[in-house]
């Protein structure tokens, strides 16, 4: 199952292309592939600050990671292909040359550098899992359940929370365990169960 994420920058990433393609003003066309560049620089900027702990969130693996890291190094592929095809055929396209290589190169470096898509972040006493409808206040849980392809929260009013489309193995679940319980969580709440 796709998430929601996933759609949008495709939906988009069609628009832009779309846009570029009919418009047939030259520079607002340039200006739409230009803005994937700083995206795309942004999105890699990200994930060197979490590989670097300086992120402020924990990321835990998803079913559509591979099918994110897979699309992304081939869209790159394809684009730098294409590019250099084009380059090869016209000789010069002007500055459209630079800016698909450098869409090509950093849709290929996002997609070797992916990480999970997963994303658990505490502020301010609020838990935000990704694939959640609402973040809840950390002292309205009952209890966490971490399951191999879900993750399940209990409130206090017996409310029930699902966050599904995870795949944990004994690290992720450790990792997301320890998280919660650095950022105050009490650890008798959290039941880890990978069997089912």
């Amino acid at each position: 199952m796709i998430n929601l994420r996933t759609i949008l920058e495709v939906i988009t990433f069609i628009l832009i292309v779309a846009g570029a393609i009919f418009i047939k003003s030259d520079l607002l066309s340039m200006i739409l592939f230009v803005l994937w560049i700083p995206y795309l620089g942004f999105k890699l900027y990200a994930k060197w600050q979490y590989k670097t702990g300086k992120a402020d969130c924990l990321l835990y693996p998803t079913i559509n990671d591979s099918y994110f890291k897979t699309t992304s190094i081939s869209f790159g592929i394809f684009i730098l292909v294409g590019n250099g095809i084009a380059y090869w055929q016209f000789n010069d396209l002007g500055p459209y040359i630079v800016i698909f290589f450098f869409i090509g190169i950093l849709l290929f470096f996002n997609g070797i550098f992916s990480w999970p898509g997963g994303v658990l972040i505490i502020t301010q006493n609020t838990l935000h899992f990704s694939g959640m409808n609402k973040p809840i206040n950390c002292f309205d849980i009952k209890s966490i359940s971490l399951h191999k392809e879900r993750i399940i929260l209990r409130t206090l009013t017996n409310e029930m929370h699902r966050v599904s489309n995870v795949i944990l193995n004994d690290i992720s679940a450790t990792d997301i365990r320890n998280y919660l319980i650095k950022n105050g969580m009490e650890e008798s709440c959290i039941l880890v169960n990978l069997v089912d």
